[in-house]
């Protein structure tokens, strides 16, 4: 294997600065051509000792073959890692701490590529919660999720959070709202009830039925997050088995608008996992405190003046963990003082700015039209098409007409859209279909509505003449 480039640290200071392209890339320039090592080579590499004897000893002469070639570039950070390591060949410890970087940038450069490649593909539930035996493929953009009141559309979008949040690398610091382990986590998202209690082995009793149940969110058949609960005469074992983590947290946004009682937090503080309510509460308040980045993200840039425009102003965070608008007059007015739909429109902004949401993201939203007003629904869709169009992959419950119709009207040929509607089957057990257009919806709850008012004003009019 070789590659098709020349190592920075061949080329003098002067020549190497003028070869950067932007903060993160290096293009190698030699001879009027452009040099690129291959960034599908590099991270196969076991350990930087491989790597550095392989790009002192493996060099491409054939400039203008690597010219034509279409390759990526080696990371900024990875390229001054070589350098470090060629000038530090007699110091072991020094070795020994570049290896340990080295690990790093291959394990963050691994879960950008696969996150940007491999979105969540599919998730199945055995003996959960309302779930007898289902499994429900996603699309790798937005997946609208429509159904009767409790059929389990939220409990569906918190197992799918659960999993993938479970296997987040919190950082340890004082900021984040509790340190648990990936099994209290999913626990979390479910208070007051737990995990063992939505293992509902006595709702499905049959002959077949197991005392395992199951929940497993994938990504490939070889990358997955996998809950299982053993139920036996000793009580419940509860067992989590997580392939390749992460550091970009998911977002789940709750039905109920939290940051005008960010107080709350500061109470989970206090009284740690006895909240008698689920973590998603406190997780979205957390998220949304976090510093606003210096500049505009890349990803918010077309989306901020909008939402700007809609709530008059800007998201202020003071110092006690309170949420403000301050609006275009510079006039500061407390969260709780706001409409709710304002609010909903602000958190996202504010969830942009500091940076939560972002290409890695995967952004989890039940019944976005909350307090909604018709009217600006057209935006919130709007909105969430342009985070989608960013790579972020997004999931999203609704009973709103309007909502899930706008999705189909607003989206462009290249958008990624997926309507799941979840129904009981005559035996009463929860099932599942999806289509790519509203119209091919089956078993659709909002369209069933909009019939049944439409026979009921029909049948009203007849009985008043």
């Amino acid at each position: 294997m070789g590659c098709g480039a020349i190592p920075l640290f061949f080329l003098d200071k002067k020549t190497a600065f003028k070869t950067m392209v932007n903060i993160n890339y290096f293009f190698i320039c030699k001879g009027g051509l452009i040099m690129r090592y291959s960034f599908e080579k590099w991270h196969v590499f076991d350990t930087l000792e491989q790597l550095y004897d392989l790009s002192i000893t493996k060099i491409d002469r054939n400039f203008s073959r690597a010219k034509n070639n279409e390759r990526k570039t080696y990371p900024k950070k990875l390229i001054e890692l070589l350098e470090k390591y060629k000038k530090s060949q007699n110091n072991s410890d020094l070795l020994a701490n570049l290896e340990e970087e080295y690990q790093k940038i291959k394990q963050e450069f691994n879960e950008a590529i696969f996150r940007s490649v491999y979105p969540l593909r599919d998730i199945y539930l055995n003996n959960f919660s309302v779930f007898k035996d289902i499994k429900i493929e996603f699309c790798k953009g937005i997946n609208i999720f429509i159904g009767d009141n409790g059929i389990g559309k939220t409990q569906l979008l918190k197992f799918i959070y659960a999993l993938h949040e479970s296997a987040y690398e919190k950082n340890g610091s004082s900021k984040d709202y509790e340190c648990l382990n990936q099994v209290q986590f999913i626990d979390s998202c479910f208070r007051p009830y737990s995990i063992s209690s939505l293992a509902n082995l006595n709702k499905f009793t049959d002959n077949s039925t197991s005392n395992v149940s199951s929940a497993i969110l994938s990504i490939t058949d070889n990358v997955f997050y996998k809950l299982e609960s053993l139920y036996d005469n000793e009580g419940t074992d509860i067992s989590l088995e997580s392939i390749l983590h992460h550091k970009s947290p998911s977002i789940f946004f709750p039905a109920k608008e939290m940051l005008s009682h960010s107080t709350l937090l500061n109470m989970s503080e206090v009284y740690g996992n006895d909240m008698p309510f689920d973590s998603t509460y406190l997780r979205i308040i957390e998220l949304a405190r976090r510093w606003k980045m210096k500049e505009i993200p890349e990803i918010a840039i077309n989306i901020l003046p909008k939402i700007e425009k809609q709530i008059d102003g800007t998201v202020v965070v003071k110092d006690d963990g309170s949420f403000w608008m301050q609006k275009t007059n510079n006039l500061l007015v407390p969260f709780v003082n706001e409409s709710d739909g304002l609010k909903r429109f602000a958190l996202l902004w504010q969830l942009l700015m500091n940076g939560c949401i972002n290409q890695n993201s995967v952004i989890f939203w039940d019944e976005p039209e909350n307090s909604i007003n018709p009217l600006n629904i057209s935006l919130c869709v709007d909105i969430l098409l342009e985070i989608q169009r960013h790579g972020v992959q997004i999931f999203v419950s609704t009973h709103s007409y309007t909502l899930a119709r706008y999705f189909e009207l607003l989206k462009n040929n290249k958008d990624s859209i997926r309507y799941h509607s979840l129904f009981k089957d005559d035996d009463g057990f929860i099932k599942n279909s999806y289509a790519e257009e509203y119209a091919d919806i089956v078993s659709n709850s909002i369209e069933n509505a909009g019939q049944k008012l439409y026979y009921d004003v029909v049948h009203k009019a007849m009985e008043d003449k």
